[in-house]
């Protein structure tokens, strides 16, 4: 019997509760633009599905903002995280 599935939740993994952003607190700060690095070592590491929160402008999102990938850069990175899962298949 093979393992469970596993979904690897890629933006909400580049939280920073508590993190301080130019001098001030946050409550949920971010590194948003490390979840296509976090999304492409997943699926090098066999992951089975990815959860990615996109927005066609994220600072204009009602929730999660901090965390939002660009909408528009969703399609190349499925296309890269596709042919690393691929590989690793293999």
């Amino acid at each position: 019997m093979g393992a469970a599935p596993v979904c690897f939740d890629c933006t909400h993994s580049t939280q920073r509760p508590g993190a301080w952003e130019s001098g001030e607190k946050v409550t949920a700060g971010a590194k948003a633009g490390m979840s296509a690095m976090l999304a492409r070592a997943a699926a090098a590491a066999g992951v089975h599905a990815l959860f990615l929160e996109c927005h066609p402008e994220p600072k204009k999102s009602i929730s999660d903002a901090a965390t939002m990938m660009r909408l528009d850069d969703l399609p190349p990175l499925l296309k890269t995280v596709a042919a690393i899962r691929r590989a690793a298949a293999s």
